[in-house]
């Protein structure tokens, strides 16, 4: 069966052209917006704050699919942000939701191989992965539209160990433009691994006090 396009920008997830909006949806996918927008702001208690409302208002409906959503963006989040997650909570309640859109998307983020419409929005992304090819993978994760889908595809490719400098210093820029600190963080890390790996030390200390200086 075709795999329906999953999109985290919420406005697929949480409402359909053909039917009235509910409000409860219209709240869920604001409150989940702002969650992702304070993860990678680094607003951790906030983040929380905008979480547990999202999860409140989408337990109104009569579904529990806008629920798996939910826990799906987080983990997504997550594992953009490079923190420990393995979606335990979208894991248990995928029995009572089976939907192959969202366990497709699901394998995506964990890094699992997948085929390359099994996502259609992360299709090129997925195929630039397959073949291993540095600048395709470029490519394709700066065609993505969100800063969000960018994080969480770049993740994907930092997982297969097929990161390059160019990639890591776009995701740097990318961060860094909509000024969300805790992302750029995570990929300046990325950039002093990188810089480890490749045996340029001096840059990886330079770095490394830029970094300190910023966290003040």
């Amino acid at each position: 069966m075709r795999v329906a396009l999953f999109t985290l920008s919420l406005v697929l997830m949480f409402t359909a052209c053909s039917k009235p909006t509910f409000v409860w949806k219209s709240e869920a996918k604001s409150y989940l917006l702002m969650y992702q927008q304070k993860m990678f702001e680094g607003d951790s208690f906030q983040a929380d704050f905008y979480y547990r409302d999202a999860l409140k208002e989408a337990r109104k409906g009569s579904s529990v699919k806008p629920i798996a959503m939910i826990y799906l963006t987080s983990c997504a989040m997550h594992q953009a942000l490079f923190m420990s997650s393995n979606c335990v909570n979208y894991k248990k309640i995928k029995p009572v939701v089976k939907d192959d859109a969202l366990d497709a998307y699901a394998t995506f983020i964990l890094g699992e191989k997948l085929e390359p419409k099994s996502v259609e929005k992360y299709a090129a992304v997925i195929e630039a992965l397959s073949e291993k090819d540095q600048k395709d993978i470029y490519s394709s994760i700066e065609s993505l539209k969100s800063i969000y889908s960018k994080a969480v595809a770049a993740s994907v490719v930092a997982k297969k160990e097929l990161l390059d400098e160019r990639l890591i210093d776009y995701m740097i820029y990318e961060a860094s433009k909509h000024s969300m600190k805790n992302l750029m963080n995570v990929w300046m890390q990325q950039k002093v691994k990188f810089l480890k790996k490749t045996g340029r030390d001096i840059e990886r200390l330079r770095l490394m006090e830029q970094i300190r200086f910023l966290a003040h």
